[in-house]
């Protein structure tokens, strides 16, 4: 099924525009190193979500073709949004009308689709997993992803001058909140690379200008704004793909330049995220487990103690520690205790532990 989205901005809201910034003279397109998607408008994004809505409606009340029709309309209304054949397949799927669930899919699939754990595990496609036709198409959905997010690997796009100019750091700041705002609205439209994409764009650009305007700040560290910059555009809570050899390309270009212990304390934790993040592997018992950790606490160890991540990077690797252990978790127990009793007020020491470990918290206690 669908995404189901939560609420839908109002559609009169103005998009921030600012006339004290102006593009210079260098190409954007020659200096671009993703394919950044066409953003739509609001109006239009909120009537193609309304659509997906009232054909799950119609699909919920037994009205399997009608749906479908209210599919088709979706997507001649944005033929390039990811949802309308899918949803076409989910409602061939939920009625295990398989040769045109197929069908639906193999048209999605055809137009980019590019999550394929989706097409693993939706429930309105369980009765066309067992067609051998599904599971190519799970192939090719991830041939998608692999390609369609390779660039990002690379790092930021790295702009000799700054696409975009602005007068103060507050109006940089003020359109990157707009462009972000945008991005936001068009992810329900958009394939997953294109959001990433979109991201990374504005992060670069808005580094560049930030450059421009501290260029006097011997404070500013630009290489560490683009570690901190890249490495924040995915959650901690989902595997980043290619984009994490993206975080470590950029904190090993950081880690050149000789950076203080704190900078460097920094760049290797974030690194050490990346690395760990890039399959996400959940329990021990999956096979990336092993090396995605092996590396991530390489990483880690190099944090220098009494520095601002020193019990985030303790936090990790206490959360490494207790899934190694499954449920014989008696002996990191105390080691638990001791990490809540030393970081007990350090706020991202306590962030990590609340997402990953907050109920061995509690018992260590």
């Amino acid at each position: 099924m669908r995404r189901r989205i939560s609420c839908l901005l109002a559609l009169g809201l103005a998009l921030l525009a600012f006339g004290c910034s102006r593009q210079s003279g260098t190409s954007e397109v020659k200096l671009a190193q993703v394919d950044v998607p066409k953003p739509f408008d609001a109006a239009l994004i909120a009537q193609y979500n309304a659509i997906s809505d009232s054909g799950y409606q119609l699909l919920d009340q037994g009205k399997t073709e009608e749906a479908v029709a209210a599919f088709n309309r979706q997507g001649n209304l944005i033929p390039s949004g990811k949802w309308a054949a899918y949803n076409a397949a989910c409602a061939y799927g939920r009625t295990k009308q398989v040769d045109k669930g197929i069908e639906w899919l193999t048209k999605a699939v055809d137009q980019g689709w590019d999550d394929p754990e989706q097409l693993k595990g939706d429930a309105d496609l369980e009765s066309l997993r067992s067609d051998p036709r599904c599971a190519a198409l799970v192939t090719r959905a991830e041939s998608t992803q692999k390609a369609k997010e390779g660039s990002f690997a690379n790092g930021l796009p790295n702009y000799d001058r700054p696409p975009l100019t602005f007068p103060s750091i507050d109006s940089l700041e003020r359109w990157a909140a707009g462009q972000l705002q945008i991005n936001r609205r068009n992810r329900t439209i958009w394939y997953g690379w294109q959001y990433t994409a979109a991201l990374v764009d504005v992060e670069a650009k808005r580094l560049a200008a930030m450059r421009d305007l501290k260029k006097n700040d011997p404070t500013f560290e630009y290489g560490l704004e683009r570690v901190r910059a890249i490495s924040r555009i995915k959650s901690i809570y989902n595997a980043w793909g290619p984009l994490a050899d993206g975080v470590v390309k950029e904190a090993d270009a950081y880690l050149a330049s000789k950076p203080s212990a704190e900078g460097q304390s920094e760049a290797q934790y974030r690194a050490g995220l990346a690395v760990f993040c890039r399959e996400h592997p959940t329990d021990a018992s999956n096979p990336a487990w092993s090396p995605a950790v092996q590396a991530a606490r390489a990483r880690l160890s190099q944090v220098q103690p009494g520095t601002k991540l020193t019990g985030a990077a303790a936090a990790w690797q206490i959360m490494f520690d207790l899934t190694e252990a499954g449920e014989n978790k008696t002996a990191v127990l105390p080691k638990v205790r001791e990490f809540t009793e030393k970081y007990k007020n350090d706020e991202p020491a306590m962030q990590i532990a609340g997402s990953f470990f907050q109920n061995d918290v509690v018992a260590s206690l």
